[in-house]
């Protein structure tokens, strides 16, 4: 393999980690705002996923 075709190899992987990141974030807020609307505290939320108050307020505000 060439330099070149590593590099594009490299950048075809990246863009699809950035797509699943994107993803996965989206995911992450949208189960958090059902909880909340589910009638979950922050607290239950905070012990389920390990998250601090100040994260969680942000997620579902975001």
């Amino acid at each position: 393999m060439t330099l070149a075709s590593d590099y594009r190899k490299l950048a075809r992987e990246q863009t699809t980690l950035t797509d699943l990141q994107a993803r996965t974030s989206r995911q992450i807020r949208d189960r958090i705002r059902r909880a909340f609307a589910d009638g979950e505290s922050w607290q239950d939320i905070a012990e389920a996923t390990g998250l601090s108050r100040a994260r969680i307020y942000q997620l579902r505000s975001s």
